[in-house]
Formats: structure tokens, C-alpha cells, sequence
């Protein structure tokens, strides 16, 4: 049994249940555009999102005043299927949702929530055709290998004519010799599909979206916002939630905070310095363990000189005794607990902050420098993956305090 609870936003009365408390939904076909594009030569990375944000809005005839949500699938340099929604429009039609079950974890548009059961090994790698009919729309959607290839809208079931010439087209758009399966969401009459050989009609069994264990591979078509609370106790994210009950005494005790900081900050760095000393003199008598001590030694090195620059940071804030550029920090902490970063490091020097953070996925992270792109100038190197931290990492410079509103 998996620990997964999948919604029908359509449907309403679901409870929360402890015991499967990942949630996974969809956006309904009729309530998110799907536009194929494809730029004229490859574009790099730093551009890539706006511009095919933009020509999407531009295909699709969109009001580019109002804000979308955009997620999209990559098949080339230059090919792409983009997804879009109206953030106004996502937050009203799942309001109802929420209020029972609270938050959402996976939310993908409905076309798509079929690749979970490929992930989930429920269904083999074949080139499939899902053919889904709700009370006010229709349509189907192709699966080459268990990708995610095309979708088409319906009209009507009935409309076997149409929906023979529709499979036609896409068998020879993409080169098939046959589709293996055609699933039906729901009982229906068998359809007769004359033109096309060896097609096996099957139901949907939705019971299956309630075990899911793998939907790492979808994150990257997540469009959820409806995000629960999660706590850090981790050291440093620790220590910067000081910052927040710091404003709240600025004006009464913000001396007396810094100090006492200071001293903290000590005594760790004394405590981890001995930690260290014990700890290389006990690896010092095992040669076997020779490998392991030098690594131990490099981590609390590491962590040691963060510590040092944390010293120095503070006593900079201290010195410099500036509310705005306190305020600063209480905001890039809002940021840091909000998208469930952490700090390796923190450095200020000269109205810059240069930190290295931490994140579990490389949608956390991607998400923070989006969250601080909006209100400060930033600089940062590419993020990679630290296997010794199971963690995915980059540094950034930011400048204080260059409010951009």
C-alpha cells in the first residue's frame, strides 16, 4: 500500500488521511492551455523560460497582462510542449479542495498524470493512447514508450469516425506500426477501431494513483502551490530564524542580541574545534581507517571556517548597527524558510551577502533564486548535486539593501 491520496478536483467530501498523506491532483483538461513550440535556434538557458513563455502567450492569443503559471517538456534544443494556466484561475478552482484536505504535494495537468503509472511500473513502456471523457469535455492523450508524446480534444464518444481518423493521423504523424493499448477511464462499449490492427481496449484502474511510491520523475510538470508548512531544525536555519525575533526587539535589545550571538557563535566553534582535536586523535591509532579520517577532517574544517565567517558577519552587523540592512536579512530569511532552503555558509562584506544554500531538490532551489530575482540583484553559479551532502548547491552574491520594489 502506497502512501499516496489522489483528488478529482471535480469532486468534493475527501478527508484527510494521516496514512497517506502525499497528495497528488491534476488540472483539469478544459482548465490549463497546451501549446507545442518551437524556437527558431537554440536559445540558452538564462533566456529560455521567457521567450518561450512569451510566444506561447503569443501562439495561444493570451492577455499578456495577466500572470501564468507555465511548466513545459523539452524534446530537443528547440521543441517543446508548453503548459499554461492563469494563476488567478488555479487559485480559485482548488479553493474548495484545500479547505478539506489542506495542501497538495503533486499537481500535474491532466494529460499527464498518466506518466506516474509508468513510473510506478503499473503499466510497460509502450506506445499507448488514454482516451478520458468527463461531463464537459473530452480527450485523448498519446504515450510513445511511456512518454508523454501529444493530446487531442473529443468531441463525443459516439463519434467513433472521428476519433479512428484521429489515431490514423497520429500513427503516421509519429511513424507507429500499431498502438499497444487504448485505456478508457471508465466503462465503456468496446470500440471498433477498423483501420488500425492488434489494439487492446482496457479500463483505467484509478485505484493505482492511490500506491504510488515514485513521482520524483514529474516534478518538473508540478504546478502546485498549495504547499504544506514544514519545519527546519537545522544549525543554521537556526540561526537565522534569530533575525526574526531579533525585529521584534530591535529597538529594545538589539545590542544585547548581537552579543549574545557572538558568544554563542564561540562557544560552538570552541565546542566543534574540540570534537575535532578528540576525534583525530582517536583515528590517528586505527590505520585502518585511514581514508575516513581524512575526510571527518576536511567536514569539520568546512564547517569550521563557516562559523568563523558567521563571526565575522555578525560582528559587521553589529558594527554597522543598521536597521535597513537588518530588515534585509530578516527578509532573505522569509525567503530562505518559505522555500525550505538551508545555509552552508554566510558572508557579508561591503553591502553584499555571499551565501552558499543547500536544497533537497533542484526545485527548491530553482524556485528561491526565481523568489529572490523579484527583489534583489543577484548573482549565482551553476547549481549542481554534492553527493556527500544529498543535497543540490550553489553560491550566490547578493546585494544589499538594492530593494527592486
Amino acid at each position: 500500500m502506497g502512501q499516496t491520496s489522489f483528488f478529482d478536483p471535480s469532486l468534493l467530501n475527501y478527508q484527510y488521511n494521516s496514512n497517506k498523506p502525499f497528495h497528488i491532483s491534476f488540472i483539469p483538461f478544459d482548465k490549463i492551455f497546451i501549446v507545442p513550440i518551437q524556437t527558431k535556434e537554440e536559445v540558452k538557458e538564462d533566456y529560455l523560460k521567457k521567450i518561450i513563455y512569451n510566444q506561447a502567450l503569443e501562439h495561444l492569443a493570451l492577455d499578456m497582462s495577466k500572470n501564468y503559471e507555465m511548466r513545459f517538456i523539452r524534446y530537443s534544443n528547440i521543441s517543446f510542449v508548453v503548459f499554461l494556466i492563469e494563476k488567478e484561475t488555479l487559485k480559485q478552482f482548488y479553493k474548495p479542495l484545500i479547505r478539506q484536505i489542506h495542501y497538495l504535494d503533486l499537481l500535474l495537468p491532466e494529460p499527464c498524470i498518466f506518466s506516474l503509472l509508468y513510473e510506478n511500473k503499473f503499466l510497460p513502456l509502450n506506445n499507448d493512447i488514454f482516451i478520458i471523457f468527463k461531463e464537459n469535455y473530452a480527450f485523448l492523450s498519446l504515450y510513445i514508450q511511456g512518454v508523454y508524446a501529444e493530446s487531442k480534444s473529443l468531441k463525443s464518444y459516439q463519434d467513433i469516425h472521428s476519433i479512428e481518423q484521429l489515431l490514423l493521423f497520429l500513427k503516421n504523424k509519429y511513424q507507429l506500426e500499431t498502438f499497444s493499448n487504448i485505456y478508457l477511464e471508465q466503462q465503456k462499449p468496446i470500440l471498433e477501431i477498423s483501420n488500425i490492427d492488434n489494439i487492446h481496449i482496457k479500463n483505467i484502474d484509478l485505484s493505482l494513483f492511490d500506491d504510488m511510491q515514485n513521482y520524483y520523475k514529474s516534478d518538473r510538470l508540478n504546478f502546485n502551490i498549495f504547499h504544506k508548512e514544514k519545519k527546519f531544525y537545522t544549525f543554521y536555519i537556526y540561526q537565522l530564524l534569530f533575525f526574526n525575533l531579533g525585529l521584534f526587539i530591535i529597538f529594545l535589545a538589539f545590542s544585547f542580541y548581537l552579543d549574545a550571538k557572538i558568544i554563542n557563535t564561540k562557544k560552538e566553534l570552541s565546542k566543534r574545534k574540540h570534537i575535532q582535536n578528540k576525534q583525530q586523535k582517536i583515528f590517528l591509532k586505527k590505520n585502518k581507517k585511514i581514508d575516513l579520517i581524512k575526510k571527518e577532517l576536511e567536514k569539520q574544517k568546512l564547517k569550521t571556517q563557516n562559523l568563523i565567517e558567521n563571526i565575522n558577519t555578525i560582528a559587521k552587523l553589529k558594527k554597522n548597527d543598521n536597521i535597513s540592512l537588518f530588515s534585509n536579512f530578516f527578509h532573505l530569511t522569509q525567503k530562505l524558510n518559505k522555500n525550505n532552503i538551508s545555509i552552508a555558509y554566510l558572508k557579508y562584506e561591503n553591502n553584499k551577502i555571499n551565501i552558499k544554500i543547500n536544497g533537497q531538490t533542484l526545485l527548491h532551489i530553482n524556485i528561491f533564486l526565481e523568489s529572490l530575482e523579484k527583489t534583489y540583484t543577484i548573482k549565482y553559479n551553476t547549481i549542481s548535486y554534492e553527493q556527500n551532502l544529498n543535497a543540490y548547491t550553489s553560491i550566490i552574491e547578493i546585494n544589499l539593501p538594492c530593494l527592486k520594489h
